[in-house]
C-alpha cells in the first residue's frame, strides 16, 4: 500500500523556488573539484592507476626553426609594487609567479587569470584587478629550456616566449597576509606548483628565481617602473 504524504508549507516553498536555483559559477567549481578530488583518493584506495590528466594544446611560434611554446605569466603586484611568488613544490628556495601555456583559442590575458587562479587560488575582479591588458609581438621573453629533460625539451620545445600580465591586488587581507587568501593546493584538477606564498621586492625575486628566467624578471621590474 502506497502511503500519501502531505507536503510541508517549505516542502512546497522549496519546489517552487528550486527553478529559480541557478548555480554560481564558484559553486560548480567547487562541486567539480570535489568530484575529481573523491575519484582520486578512491581510485588510491583501491590501487587503482589515476588516469592522467589530458591537456589541450599550447599555442607556439616557429623562429629560425625553433619552437617556442607560447606562455602567460600573471604578474600579481600590491600597494609597494612587490610582486606574490609561490616556491616552487619541485625545487625548495625556488620562488616565482605563476606562470603557464596559452592554450589555443585563448587570449594572453585569459591564460594568465586561469594560471592565477589555478596555482593560487586567486579570483580576477575579486582578488586582484588587470592592470595592464595591452600585449604586444615586443611583450614577449624567451627562454631555453633545452637540456633541462623536463617534458618541455621532450616535446620538441626550445623553451617558452613568456608575456606578462600585471594584476593589482585589491584584497585588504592578500595584501597583508597572502597565506590567508591563496590556495595553493592546485585547481582545476592541477597539480600544486608552489609550496608557499609572499611578496617580494622585485630585486629579491630576481635573486630567488630560476637563473634562465632572471632576465624575464629584470624586464618586468623594468616594466613595472614605467607604469
Amino acid at each position: 500500500m502506497i502511503k500519501s504524504v502531505t507536503p510541508s508549507y517549505s516542502t512546497v516553498a522549496l519546489a517552487l523556488l528550486a527553478p529559480l536555483f541557478v548555480p554560481s559559477q564558484s559553486l560548480i567549481t567547487t562541486i567539480t573539484s570535489q568530484s575529481i578530488l573523491h575519484k582520486k583518493l578512491y581510485m588510491s584506495q583501491q590501487n587503482q592507476p589515476i588516469p592522467k590528466k589530458e591537456y589541450p594544446p599550447s599555442q607556439f611560434k616557429l623562429i629560425n626553426g625553433k619552437k617556442w611554446r607560447l606562455c602567460a605569466g600573471a604578474a600579481v603586484v600590491n600597494s609597494k609594487n612587490h610582486l606574490l611568488v609561490g616556491e616552487r613544490t619541485t625545487v625548495k628556495g625556488s620562488w616565482q609567479a605563476p606562470q603557464g601555456g596559452v592554450d589555443v583559442g585563448e587570449t594572453i590575458t585569459q591564460a594568465a587569470a586561469r594560471e592565477l587562479y589555478e596555482e593560487m587560488g586567486l579570483v580576477l575582479n575579486e582578488h586582484v584587478v588587470m592592470d595592464d591588458d595591452i600585449h604586444s609581438e615586443e611583450d614577449g621573453y624567451r627562454y631555453e629550456t633545452s637540456g633541462t629533460k623536463n617534458w618541455l625539451t621532450k616535446s620538441g620545445f626550445a623553451g617558452q616566449e613568456l608575456h606578462w600580465v600585471v594584476f593589482r591586488c585589491v584584497d585588504d587581507v592578500l595584501e597583508e597576509h597572502p597565506r590567508k587568501v591563496c590556495d595553493v593546493s592546485g585547481k582545476n584538477g592541477e597539480r600544486a606548483e608552489f609550496r608557499d606564498v609572499k611578496w617580494l621586492p622585485m630585486e629579491r625575486v630576481v635573486e630567488e628565481v630560476w637563473e634562465k628566467k632572471r632576465d624575464l624578471y629584470i624586464a618586468l621590474g623594468e616594466k613595472l617602473k614605467k607604469e
